[in-house]
C-alpha cells in the first residue's frame, strides 16, 4: 500500500520516517499580525460559549416552567409572564452571535492586512457586514432553539387557560 506523497520520507533523507513540511497559510504574514490573530482568538470564542450557555439557560427556563405546569404549581396569572425570559434569551443569544460574526468579521480584515492602520485593534463593532440584528435572530441556531422554547410556552399556556 502506497502512503500519500505528503507522508513520504523528505528527498536526501535515507529514509527517515519524517513528515514533508508543508507550507503554513500564515507563513507570509507579519509577527505582528499574527499575534493579533491570537489575540481575536479566544474572543471569538468565548462569544460562541456564550451563546452556548444561553441556549442551555434558556432550555432550563422553559423546562422549569413545563415542570411548574405540569404540577399545577403556577396556575395564577404570572405564569403570562413566562415567554418575557424566553425572548429576553433569543435577545442575548442574538447579541452573542452578533458580537461573533463582528469579531470574526474583523479578524478576516486583519488576516487580509485591511486594519494595518490600527494595529491589534479589538474594537469589531466597525465589521457589521452580514451582522444585523436581523440577520443574526433569526438564524437557524438560535431560532431552532428559541422560537421552539416559545412556541412550547405560549402553546402550555394555551392549554392552560383551557384546562
Amino acid at each position: 500500500m502506497q502512503r500519500p506523497r505528503f507522508f513520504q520520507p523528505a528527498v536526501g533523507d535515507a529514509g527517515a520516517a519524517r513528515v514533508n513540511p508543508r507550507p503554513s497559510p500564515v507563513s507570509h504574514l507579519p509577527d505582528a499580525t499574527i499575534k493579533h490573530l491570537e489575540l481575536l482568538q479566544p474572543v471569538i470564542s468565548r462569544m460562541g460559549q456564550n451563546s452556548f450557555a444561553v441556549k442551555g439557560w434558556a432550555v432550563t427556563v422553559v423546562a422549569g416552567f413545563i415542570a411548574a405546569l405540569a404540577t399545577q404549581v403556577l396556575r395564577s396569572k404570572i405564569i403570562w409572564a413566562a415567554p418575557a425570559p424566553v425572548v429576553g434569551f433569543w435577545l442575548l443569544d442574538a447579541y452573542y452571535l452578533r458580537l461573533e460574526r463582528q469579531y470574526r468579521n474583523l479578524y478576516e480584515a486583519v488576516r487580509r492586512g485591511e486594519v494595518a492602520h490600527d494595529p491589534f485593534c479589538m474594537e469589531a463593532g466597525k465589521f457589521t457586514s452580514g451582522a444585523s440584528w436581523w440577520s443574526v435572530a433569526s438564524a437557524r441556531s438560535i431560532v431552532a432553539v428559541h422560537a421552539s422554547s416559545l412556541l412550547a410556552v405560549v402553546g402550555l399556556l394555551v392549554w392552560n387557560s383551557c384546562h
